[in-house]
């Protein structure tokens, strides 16, 4: 019974640890889409007012 209990928590760890971990990763992920996009329209924007100016 302890070696089953012990063995059901550890597999509960696992897979929470996984989700988690794939979370991190989608998130992390998404952020830097983000942050590229605005990188680029900020440099877009700056060099529009560079050349109109």
């Amino acid at each position: 019974m302890n070696v089953a209990f012990i063995s059901r928590h550890y597999l509960n760890q696992v897979v929470f640890s996984n989700q988690t971990h794939m979370n991190v990763a989608f998130i992390s992920r998404h952020h830097l889409n983000q942050a590229q996009k605005l990188l680029q329209h900020y440099s877009i924007c700056h060099h529009t007012i560079h050349y109109t100016h």
